[in-house]
């Protein structure tokens, strides 16, 4: 970087989290390649970080560190060149100094570029003694039994009992297969991963397989090929707990399928945390708390309740009158429809045939019946179209 002037403007940005640990390890690791004055610099851009957002003159930098305009600069071209500091600037326009946080231990010892350097600075001896020191070993834990609080038990909701999940190896294999993944694309190291997210976000094996299927890349290496971050995005959306999940924006869970996103999420949540994730993360009101109960009275899975749900939710005004939702209930119990897929797959079915019978039925007198106690009036039962723009809504065209 060139010599800066005093009237030279600069703006301050982290690159990325900063904490109060940086400036030790910076002590520890960096100190002997960037120099008293190089720390110096770094101490003070870390401390200014975060106090304003403004443009500022070098002078008063200069002023604050007690060092001239060659001094500042070479510390900060030292700074750079580890990777602690980083500048950008446009024509006429302030520069923009760039504040990261040091490698951890394990990464500087890591690199090989950081550690060649330190070991020329400080000689052998020292290197290995400082080395050893840092990286102080982790016990291993092989044989112990661990005690830890799971997620689930340490969040259970108040008005649920606890959902206990634990990682199913075969049952993620079998979500992989259903995405047309194999398992043994994957290392050892990344289904522990993998499986510990899925334990993390109360997110079915399953589930997570197949959310694991579509973040996978052919083109990395064996042991790279699951992209953990876009496959924690995926779980934080199909959280079990979506109170806690931060959902900026509503994306799709899954692939492009709006079908697949339904049944996701059907399969993955209970009925009352499907209303509670419908409605936004509020609590469902006592009414349809109650109604949640007689359906699973009714022998009803919490996948094809949610499904029903659903679509009752979108074909009826975002209400769920209770005389249609417990009538489609009983036609489903009584057809033996116990998935969030074959749900779907019977509410297509019935729409399609109460349509054709509409067709055949069009231009013949409607007899008039009479309205007996407990019977829906007309107007409140789902219409055809009412019914085609519902499934439209949910599951796509």
């Amino acid at each position: 970087m060139r010599l800066l002037g005093g009237k030279d403007l600069y703006r301050l940005s982290c690159g990325r989290s900063l904490s109060d640990a940086d400036l030790s390890r910076a002590a520890n690791c960096y100190l002997p390649l960037i120099g008293a004055t190089g720390m110096g610099v770094y101490a003070y851009l870390h401390s200014q970080v975060q106090l304003s957002n403004g443009n500022r003159f070098f002078d008063s930098a200069f002023n604050e560190t007690s060092l001239n305009p060659d001094q500042f600069s070479a510390g900060l071209g030292l700074l750079e060149g580890v990777g602690l500091i980083r500048v950008f600037t446009a024509e006429r326009e302030a520069f923009l100094l760039c504040v990261y946080p040091p490698l951890s231990y394990e990464g500087f010892f890591a690199h090989p570029l950081l550690s060649r350097k330190l070991k020329e600075a400080v000689g052998e001896q020292a290197y290995s003694y400082l080395s050893s020191k840092l990286l102080a070993g982790a016990i291993d834990a092989n044989g112990l039994v661990e005690v830890t609080t799971p997620f689930s038990s340490a969040f259970k909701d108040i008005d649920e009992a606890p959902i206990r999940l634990s990682f199913d190896k075969s049952e993620f294999a079998s979500g992989l297969s259903q995405a047309g993944r194999k398992i043994n694309l994957l290392s050892d190291q990344e289904i522990e991963m993998a499986a510990r997210l899925s334990e993390f976000y109360s997110v079915s094996s399953m589930v997570t397989g197949q959310l694991a299927g579509e973040c996978l890349d052919y083109s990395s290496p064996f042991g790279a090929k699951l992209d953990l971050r876009k496959l924690e995005r995926k779980l934080d959306e199909a959280s079990v707990y979506s109170f806690l999940a931060k959902k900026e924006e509503k994306s799709p869970v899954g692939n492009d399928s709006r079908q697949a996103e339904a049944i996701r999420l059907f399969d993955s949540l209970t009925p009352l945390r499907y209303l509670s994730f419908y409605q936004g993360g509020g609590k469902p009101s006592p009414a349809d708390g109650k109604l949640v109960r007689q359906l699973k009275a009714m022998g009803l899975t919490d996948p094809v309740i949610n499904a029903l749900l659903s679509f009752t939710l979108s074909s009826h005004g975002n209400t769920l009158p209770p005389y249609y939702v417990t009538m489609m209930a009983g036609i489903l119990a009584r057809n033996r429809i116990n998935t969030s897929r074959d749900a779907i797959e019977f509410l297509v079915d019935y729409e399609k045939k109460q349509k054709g019978k509409a067709r055949k039925d069009k231009g013949k007198p409607a007899p008039k019946a009479k309205k007996e106690s407990g019977v829906q009036d007309e107007e409140e039962k789902v219409s055809l179209e009412e019914g085609e723009a519902a499934l439209r809504e949910i599951f796509g065209d």
